[in-house]
Protein backbone atom coordinates (compact mmCIF):
# COMPACT_ATOMS: atom_id res chain seq x y z
CA UNK A 1 0.00 0.00 0.00
CA UNK A 2 3.17 2.07 1.34
CA UNK A 3 4.76 1.67 -2.66
CA UNK A 4 1.15 2.67 -4.31
CA UNK A 5 0.70 6.03 -2.22
CA UNK A 6 4.40 6.51 -2.95
CA UNK A 7 4.05 6.17 -6.58
CA UNK A 8 0.68 8.40 -6.79
CA UNK A 9 2.43 11.37 -4.65
CA UNK A 10 5.94 10.91 -7.21
CA UNK A 11 3.41 11.91 -10.01
CA UNK A 12 2.13 15.09 -8.14
CA UNK A 13 5.80 16.06 -7.27
CA UNK A 14 6.76 15.95 -11.01
CA UNK A 15 4.48 18.10 -11.98
CA UNK A 16 5.75 20.24 -8.98
CA UNK A 17 9.57 20.42 -9.79
CA UNK A 18 9.12 20.61 -13.46
CA UNK A 19 6.66 23.70 -13.26
CA UNK A 20 9.17 24.88 -10.64
CA UNK A 21 12.15 24.51 -13.24
CA UNK A 22 10.25 26.32 -15.52
CA UNK A 23 9.23 28.89 -13.93
CA UNK A 24 12.88 29.05 -12.29
CA UNK A 25 13.94 29.75 -15.95
CA UNK A 26 11.45 32.19 -16.75
CA UNK A 27 12.21 34.81 -13.67
CA UNK A 28 14.64 36.66 -14.26
CA UNK A 29 17.47 37.02 -11.54
CA UNK A 30 16.36 39.94 -10.14
CA UNK A 31 12.77 38.71 -9.04
CA UNK A 32 11.99 38.44 -5.54
CA UNK A 33 9.51 35.40 -6.73
CA UNK A 34 12.58 33.84 -7.06
CA UNK A 35 14.06 32.51 -3.94
CA UNK A 36 10.51 31.55 -3.49
CA UNK A 37 10.56 29.25 -6.25
CA UNK A 38 14.11 27.89 -6.01
CA UNK A 39 12.90 26.97 -2.38
CA UNK A 40 9.63 25.15 -3.53
CA UNK A 41 12.07 23.30 -6.15
CA UNK A 42 14.19 22.48 -3.45
CA UNK A 43 11.56 21.39 -1.28
CA UNK A 44 10.00 19.26 -4.28
CA UNK A 45 12.82 17.66 -4.44
CA UNK A 46 13.73 16.70 -1.09
CA UNK A 47 10.30 15.43 -1.08
CA UNK A 48 11.05 13.37 -4.35
CA UNK A 49 13.70 11.69 -2.08
CA UNK A 50 11.57 10.92 0.81
CA UNK A 51 9.69 9.12 -1.85
CA UNK A 52 12.62 7.17 -2.58
CA UNK A 53 12.71 6.21 0.96
CA UNK A 54 9.12 4.96 0.91
CA UNK A 55 9.43 2.64 -1.92
CA UNK A 56 13.16 1.73 -0.63
CA UNK A 57 11.04 0.56 2.95
CA UNK A 58 8.23 -0.83 0.92
CA UNK A 59 10.37 -3.37 -1.44
CA UNK A 60 13.07 -3.45 1.87
CA UNK A 61 15.92 -2.98 -0.94
CA UNK A 62 18.96 -1.59 -0.48
CA UNK A 63 19.94 1.94 1.42
CA UNK A 64 21.46 4.57 -0.50
CA UNK A 65 24.80 5.15 0.67
CA UNK A 66 26.57 8.34 -0.27
CA UNK A 67 29.37 11.16 0.85
CA UNK A 68 27.65 13.53 2.02
CA UNK A 69 29.18 16.61 3.73
CA UNK A 70 26.71 16.54 7.34
CA UNK A 71 26.54 20.03 7.81
CA UNK A 72 24.98 20.86 4.39
CA UNK A 73 21.92 18.37 5.31
CA UNK A 74 21.84 19.71 8.80
CA UNK A 75 21.87 23.39 7.33
CA UNK A 76 18.75 22.63 4.96
CA UNK A 77 16.59 20.51 7.62
CA UNK A 78 16.55 23.32 9.70
CA UNK A 79 16.03 26.00 7.14
CA UNK A 80 13.21 23.97 6.09
CA UNK A 81 11.94 23.10 10.08
CA UNK A 82 11.76 26.94 10.25
CA UNK A 83 8.57 27.14 8.73
CA UNK A 84 6.96 24.02 10.64
CA UNK A 85 7.36 25.10 14.23
CA UNK A 86 6.13 27.60 16.38
CA UNK A 87 7.88 31.24 15.81
CA UNK A 88 7.56 31.15 19.73
CA UNK A 89 10.70 29.12 19.39
CA UNK A 90 14.17 30.02 18.61
CA UNK A 91 16.43 28.03 16.70
CA UNK A 92 19.67 28.65 17.33
CA UNK A 93 22.46 26.33 15.27
CA UNK A 94 25.67 26.06 16.25
CA UNK A 95 27.23 24.12 13.18
CA UNK A 96 30.98 23.57 12.23
CA UNK A 97 31.13 23.26 8.42
CA UNK A 98 34.72 22.29 8.48
CA UNK A 99 32.87 18.52 10.00
CA UNK A 100 34.37 17.05 6.43
CA UNK A 101 32.35 14.24 4.33
CA UNK A 102 30.63 11.12 6.25
CA UNK A 103 28.99 7.74 3.72
CA UNK A 104 25.44 7.98 4.61
CA UNK A 105 22.05 8.09 3.08
CA UNK A 106 21.44 11.88 2.55
CA UNK A 107 17.51 11.71 2.96
CA UNK A 108 17.27 9.15 6.25
CA UNK A 109 20.41 11.80 8.06
CA UNK A 110 17.76 14.59 6.40
CA UNK A 111 14.57 12.87 8.51
CA UNK A 112 16.67 11.95 11.35
CA UNK A 113 17.33 15.61 12.11
CA UNK A 114 14.04 16.21 11.37
CA UNK A 115 12.49 14.20 13.68
CA UNK A 116 14.80 15.15 16.67
CA UNK A 117 13.81 18.64 16.19
CA UNK A 118 10.38 18.30 15.72
CA UNK A 119 10.27 15.84 18.53
CA UNK A 120 11.97 18.83 20.42
CA UNK A 121 9.86 21.64 19.54
CA UNK A 122 6.98 19.49 20.16
CA UNK A 123 7.98 19.30 24.14
CA UNK A 124 7.93 23.33 23.78
CA UNK A 125 4.70 23.38 22.03
CA UNK A 126 2.38 26.50 23.43
CA UNK A 127 5.98 27.93 25.26
CA UNK A 128 8.71 30.29 24.36
CA UNK A 129 11.97 27.87 23.68
CA UNK A 130 15.23 27.86 22.25
CA UNK A 131 15.87 24.82 20.00
CA UNK A 132 19.99 24.33 20.35
CA UNK A 133 21.28 22.35 16.87
CA UNK A 134 25.29 22.13 17.17
CA UNK A 135 27.84 19.73 14.59
CA UNK A 136 31.08 19.73 15.61
CA UNK A 137 33.72 16.84 14.58
CA UNK A 138 34.83 14.54 17.10
CA UNK A 139 37.51 12.47 17.99
CA UNK A 140 36.02 8.86 18.81
CA UNK A 141 39.36 7.16 19.79
CA UNK A 142 38.35 5.20 23.26
CA UNK A 143 40.28 8.21 25.79
CA UNK A 144 38.66 10.91 23.74
CA UNK A 145 34.78 9.41 24.49
CA UNK A 146 35.15 9.08 27.63
CA UNK A 147 35.62 12.57 28.22
CA UNK A 148 33.13 14.04 26.10
CA UNK A 149 30.33 12.10 27.06
CA UNK A 150 28.04 13.88 28.64
CA UNK A 151 25.29 12.55 31.03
Amino acid sequence: MAGGIAHDFNNILAAIIGYSEVALDEIPESSPARQSIQEVLNAGNRAKELVRQILTFSRKSEQYFAPVQIHLIVKEALKLLRASIPASIDIRQDIDCQCGTIIADPTELHQIVINLCTNAAQEMEDKDGVLSVSLEQLDLSAYNLQKKIQL
